[in-house]
Formats: structure tokens, sequence, C-alpha cells
């Protein structure tokens, strides 16, 4: 018999795979972009969101792509002395 945790973590695994599969259903259904880090057999899983986006036609791209796409600016703000740090 399996050990409990292995069990578990198999649980865990599946959950995280339906997940997946929803957020890419999802995507396909409602025309949206999946944004993910993963790239096609990068990991022991055996269906990566990308594969699953592309045998479904959904469109996907990478958080720094999707970033640019949106021009999105990071602004951070100088302090020109600790006393504004506010401690």
């Amino acid at each position: 018999m399996p050990h409990p945790t292995t069990r578990r973590h198999g649980a865990c695994r599946r959950r995280g795979r339906q997940k997946e599969n929803y957020l890419v259903a999802h995507a396909q259904a409602h025309g949206h972009i999946v944004v993910t880090h993963e790239t096609a057999g990068n990991s022991s899983k055996p269906i990566e969101i990308p594969d699953a986006c592309s045998g479904l036609a959904v469109k996907r791209v990478t958080p720094f792509e999707m970033l640019r796409q949106v021009k999105a600016r990071l602004v951070m703000k100088t302090f020109a002395h600790t006393d504004d740090l506010g401690d």
C-alpha cells in the first residue's frame, strides 16, 4: 500500500491538473489569452498548459509579453533621505 503522503500528493497533482484544464477551457470558451511561464514539455506533467493551449487553439503569452502588450510601467519612487521612509 502506498504511503499516505504519496496518495495525498497524487490527489493534489490531480486537482492542479483539473484547475489547469479548467483555465484553458475557460479561456477557449470566452476568447481569453492564457498567461503562463510554462513552456511545452518542461516538466514531468502529462499535459502542459502550452500543449493544452496549442491543442485547443488558445492563444498564450508569457507574463513579460503580456506586460509589453499592455504597455505596463513599473515606477519606483526614489527617496532622498531615510527620513522619507517613515521610520
